[in-house]
């Protein structure tokens, strides 16, 4: 596993997790803490902006604790976010800490590559 530099442990350890998934994986390295809007500054926890693409994802912790994400103003919040990220043309998938242990992110997000690269090819 590759080793976490300083500034990518200051997210949290799912984030860490779920990056040290990518690069093990050997998906494209995603930006972090991606600004998608401009009057919300709202970010993404994990971003592939290129504009054939538009791969986002969400990683969200204390789903099970009552965390922000699922208590009510936390939870309509980040709707309003993932709405307008969808709106504007994003892919967004959210992910939870156990779907990150049963490894299911990195298939979907390999398929959806795979998927995206074929498009392309084709419209070359």
């Amino acid at each position: 596993m590759t080793e976490m530099t300083t500034d990518e442990l200051k997210g949290s350890e799912l984030e860490a997790q779920f990056l040290a998934q990518v690069r093990a994986a050997g998906l494209p390295e995603p930006e972090r803490q991606y600004q998608f809007h401009e009057t919300r500054k709202w970010k993404l926890d994990f971003a592939w902006p290129d504009e054939s693409r538009m791969i986002a994802v969400e990683i969200h912790g204390g789903v099970f604790s009552g965390g922000r994400h699922t208590r009510g103003v936390g939870f309509t919040n980040d709707r309003q976010k993932m709405n307008a990220a969808q709106a504007d043309g994003w892919f967004v998938f959210e992910f939870t800490a156990g779907m990150l242990d049963a490894n299911e992110a990195i298939p979907l997000l390999k398929d959806l590559f795979e998927l995206l690269d074929e498009v392309d090819e084709g419209e070359a």
